[in-house]
């Protein structure tokens, strides 16, 4: 990852512009908060492609859609695809890249907190389908990923809160006793972070997907909360309800944290501790009954399982995480059932 500030990401994609064709995904509001902070001074060819936002248009619907912008932009596999903006934007972005004319290049510039920190990071591009969470996708990491502090000052509080899900889930899993949970635990929920802690979140993940790439085992660590928090999101999929990635990956990790108290004899005090931390920041979602057996249902259909076994990454420590655990679907509804007492 690298840091650049406005003037120079303009004159960075610039010097692409003046060597190739460059296309620059966005949606509505990455279009009108981000890109115009910077096209004044952009080149008049840049092509600009437009998506709609949220979590249910990383669909099959708007790839085929990105498709055929870069088909009629004339494309081909020397030019470029830029990403400007969140988790949705570098997944569909970078997978419509690895995948047109058997790949072209694609940067990533994020402009959430939660794309900072994780979506833009490691790798991992792709869409959901039938409603189950990342479920076509590649291993394709970005020829370049520029961070651009200015870009957060735009985001509304919740998607703000919604990034430091990850950051947590970073500092339990590596780095509890050091200064990135320190920043987390004593900060104001709605306060951008450091450019320091961003960059300390994304190296932990960046560190991890270095040594083992395509998740065949160490980077497994990083989807601690997820199982249950990709079933939350699931669930809300085609309901009434909205719920964004970190507000259901704050609830996996709650989950999660119960688990291992029971499966992996992790100190309970210092489970309570984090829960209350969890809590503090992101508030508590409300599950009905339907809703929790439905959360356990779709746990049993996460890519990360085998055959056999819902597997979990849960914490024999804090900052000492272990993954592949079995874990039965009863145990989740337990765990969730806490959860909407707490």
């Amino acid at each position: 990852m690298e840091v650049t500030n406005l003037n120079s990401l303009t004159r960075t994609i610039n010097a692409q512009i003046s060597k190739r064709n460059v296309a620059i995904l966005v949606d509505h509001n990455t279009k009108n908060f981000c890109l115009s902070r910077i096209e004044d001074d952009l080149n008049s060819s840049l092509i600009v492609i437009e998506t709609s936002p949220g979590e249910s248009n990383k669909s099959l619907s708007a790839l085929e859609s990105i498709y055929k912008s870069l088909s009629n932009s004339s494309l081909g596999r020397d030019d470029l695809l830029v990403n400007l903006g969140g988790g949705v934007i570098t997944d569909i972005g970078g997978f419509a890249a690895s995948t047109y004319k058997r790949g072209i290049d694609f940067w990533n510039i994020p402009t959430t907190l939660l794309a900072m920190v994780d979506a833009a990071n490691g790798g991992k591009n792709g869409i959901n389908f039938l409603n189950y969470k990342n479920y076509i996708g590649t291993f394709n990491n970005a020829n370049r990923t520029l961070l651009c502090m200015p870009f957060l000052e735009s985001l509304p509080k919740r998607e703000l809160v919604s990034g430091k899900a990850e950051m947590i889930k970073h500092s339990l899993i590596s780095d509890i006793q050091k200064d990135l949970f320190k920043h987390i635990d004593g900060s104001d929920p709605f306060s951008i972070p450091s450019e320091s802690s961003i960059l300390r979140s994304s190296s932990i993940k960046n560190e991890i997907v270095k040594q083992d790439p395509k998740e065949e085992g160490l980077r497994k660590i990083l989807n601690f909360g997820h199982t249950i928090g990709h079933a939350v999101e699931s669930a809300f999929a085609s309901k009434e309800k909205t719920i964004m990635h970190g507000e259901a990956i704050a609830l996996g990790m709650h989950c999660a944290l119960d688990l291992s108290v029971n499966h992996c004899n992790l100190n309970s005090d210092n489970a309570i501790k984090v829960q209350n931390i969890i809590r503090h920041i992101f508030g508590k979602v409300n599950l009905s009954e339907n809703e929790i057996q439905q959360v356990g249902h779709l746990c049993r259909k996460d890519k990360k399982n085998n055959s056999k076994s819902i597997l979990f990454v849960l914490l024999e420590e804090l900052g000492k995480p272990i993954y592949d655990i079995p874990v039965s679907v009863e145990d989740i509804h337990q765990a969730l059932f806490a959860y909407s007492s707490s």
